[in-house]
């Protein structure tokens, strides 16, 4: 719209009406998809929690000391914890 336009009519006459809202029939088009994406997003978060890092496997191996060599705390913690 012109300024000349809009300084001529002080009354806005000729302005042309902003929306309030948005219409009624667009907001229910609009509510299935917001429920479908939080549908969405509640499956994928309980497939991710099931597919979880599974648990980190000890692997027990030997190995041989160099000579004047000791550990003297491994014994005691092995009497602590059980190894399988």
């Amino acid at each position: 719209m012109d300024i000349q336009k809009a300084l001529a009519d002080p009354v806005g006459a000729f302005a042309k009406p902003a929306k309030a809202m948005e219409s009624p029939k667009k907001l229910q088009n609009i509510f299935p998809w917001i429920a479908a994406l939080i549908m969405v997003g509640i499956v994928v978060g309980l497939v991710l929690l099931q597919q979880r890092a599974p648990e980190p496997q000890i692997i027990p191996y030997d190995y041989d000391l160099p000579d004047c060599q000791e550990l003297t705390w491994f014994e005691e913690l092995k009497q602590r914890v059980p190894m399988k």
